[in-house]
């Protein structure tokens, strides 16, 4: 993503600089500059449909001892959808002490609609570093139950917590939360979600995530709840009986900056540390630097529909709303991801109740899926084109068609894969895979192995066989498949013949190997899945296995051996 011009707005010693955004306004681009003795900077953003974006706070700002402050407090009032983008507070205190308490982010208990906040970067500060729970009190104490959709961020070294959500709806959306000597994540009131996301390296990490109020016994008393898919957590805190949470970490947590969000104030100002967009007309026409809009427009039937594609290149969100020339109303892509891997920008996005969604894109289209294309199509440059032909446009290459992922995000351990396909076939960074030295391809037969991550591959042609031995899922074309409908599981044979005298031996395949259903093999033992030991005399013993033999030796005495109709031997693998 490009760098843009920022202003700097620098504070002086003993000053506070405010800030207030009104209906539909954006602020962006500028970097607050507080490191003065004294100095300290609050916007105030209580209005609908409002944008912070590309704002960089450098310094802690002072702390006042008579009550508790906060940089951004913000609601949308109007039941909108407001954002807060690519902003950074990383330059918050020790955030040890509670003592006169600082958070960053402060959300009012009178927000009625959506804060969407991605790529923010949080650290230090001696209160919540997000506070946004207060939605969540019911009207008896005026909270209006807005949602509050936080994605791609990171929050560390908070006193209280790190992110705090209290409200139906809100959720926490692959971000990392790290340290901090009480809480990783604080699901206050109501229910919410955290998803594909990091939670540890807490001074108590049995309160990693903690469920309920506290404070007064009507607090402590409200329902609360949390929903974990995807993410790696260390321990729980439930506060009441009346707290729950659903579903189990995926692992040992790690600490990690999203993608796109900005450690330091110069880069948020500038842009540099976003996915999102450093500013866009919303013109429907081809851009003279020869980047295209691309739109994905829906019907007034459209409701929480998905789409995703893949550019080799940059891809913005438009910055503001605008009517597409087909006549229906696009929003900018509030509610995608961006995830970019080794130049190719990767989009998964939602839409709904008639309005869609619209992107910049500055390269070729390599792949554009469409859950429901009855309500659901897609316009290039106001013009409405079919996937293939906005791919052909841009300049894709639609050669290898379709997809095959081995996801083994949220499982444990390794899982090991190999498939045939009837055509070409090659790894991809699809859906932000890697591609690693495990993965072997040769000519049509693939094998590899994942472990919480993905492998992904384009082919053409049918799948034809298929085995997975771990947890990981498969997802062909975007669906999951089960993998016992895709041949046979193990479709090579490995055959020992004795030639009478007894000998002892042991084989290895960098698949799966395991006796053959019709043959009775008492001598056999099975040492793990890739590997098989026992003795033969006289008789013929019998395999099925998958991949190809990686070692064959014999401890004592000799035996004809077979991998499908050829004869190995030692030799072969020494």
């Amino acid at each position: 993503m490009r760098a843009e011009e920022y202003e700097t707005i620098t504070v002086g010693a003993g000053e506070k600089w405010t800030y207030s955004l009104s209906d539909g306004e954006t602020f962006e681009n500028y970097l607050i500059d507080i490191t003065a003795d004294g100095a300290n900077a609050h916007i105030d953003a209580t209005a609908t449909n409002w944008t912070i974006r590309n704002v960089g706070f450098k310094g802690a700002g002072t702390r006042n001892s008579s009550s508790r402050n906060y940089h951004i407090g913000c609601v949308d009032s109007g039941n909108g959808t407001s954002v807060i983008e690519n902003v950074y507070l990383g330059d918050g205190d020790d955030g040890t002490s509670h003592k006169d308490g600082f958070a960053s982010i402060f959300v009012y208990p009178s927000h009625s609609g959506t804060i969407e906040m991605r790529n923010v970067y949080i650290e230090g500060y001696t209160d919540n570093g997000l506070y946004a729970s207060e939605p969540g009190h019911d009207t008896a104490v005026n909270g209006q139950g807005g949602e509050i959709h936080v994605y791609d961020s990171y929050s560390g070294n908070n006193t209280a917590a790190n992110f705090r959500l209290g409200s139906d709806g809100s959720k926490l959306v692959n971000c990392c939360s790290w340290g901090g000597p009480h809480r990783g994540f604080w699901m206050y009131f109501e229910h919410g979600q955290i998803i594909d996301s990091h939670i540890g390296g807490m001074d108590n990490p049995e309160r990693a995530i903690t469920v309920g109020g506290s404070g007064s016994t009507y607090d402590k008393m409200r329902y609360a709840e949390v929903t974990v898919e995807n993410t790696c957590f260390e321990g729980v805190e439930l506060r009441s009986s009346t707290t729950e949470i659903h579903g189990t970490s995926a692992g040992k947590p790690e600490r990690f900056v999203p993608e796109g969000c900005p450690t330091s104030a110069e880069q948020a100002a500038s842009g540099a540390g976003t996915d999102g967009t450093t500013g866009s007309t919303g013109d429907s026409s081809e851009d003279s630097d020869g980047s295209h809009l691309l739109a994905f427009v829906t019907s007034s039937d459209a409701y929480n529909d998905t789409y995703s594609f893949a550019v080799d290149g940059d891809v913005e969100r438009t910055a503001a709303p605008y009517e597409s020339p087909s006549g229906y109303p696009i929003e900018g892509g509030a509610n995608d991801t961006i995830d970019v891997e080794d130049g190719t920008s990767y989009v998964e996005g939602l839409t709904g109740n008639g309005f869609g969604d619209a992107f910049r894109i500055d390269g070729a289209v390599t792949s554009i899926t469409i859950d429901n294309p009855d309500v659901m199509w897609v316009e290039l440059d106001g013009e409405a084109l079919s996937p293939d032909e906005v791919i052909e446009a841009t300049g894709g290459d639609t050669g290898l068609e379709r997809t095959l992922l081995i996801d083994g995000v949220g499982t444990t351990g390794e899982s090991r894969y190999e498939f045939d396909v009837t055509g070409d076939v090659e790894a991809t960074t699809y859906r932000a895979a890697s591609i690693d030295d495990d993965i072997q391809v040769d000519d049509d037969h693939v094998s590899g192995a994942v472990t919480g991550w993905r492998d992904a591959f384009a082919f053409d042609g049918e799948l034809e066989n298929v085995t997975v031995e771990g947890d990981a899922r498969v997802l062909v074309d975007g669906e999951e498949i089960d993998t016992d409908d895709f041949g046979d599981a193990l479709p090579r044979v490995l055959t020992l013949v004795g030639n009478g005298s007894p000998a002892t031996y042991e084989v290895t395949v960098d698949g799966i190997i395991e006796p053959a259903v019709w043959d009775d093999i008492d001598d056999v033992v099975t040492v793990d899945s890739g590997t098989v030991e026992g003795s033969i005399e006289r008789d013929v013993q019998r395999f099925r296995f998958s991949g190809s033999v990686t070692d064959l030796r014999f401890d004592a005495g000799s035996a004809h051996v077979y991998a499908d109709q050829d004869r190995i031997v030692p030799d072969d693998f020494n």
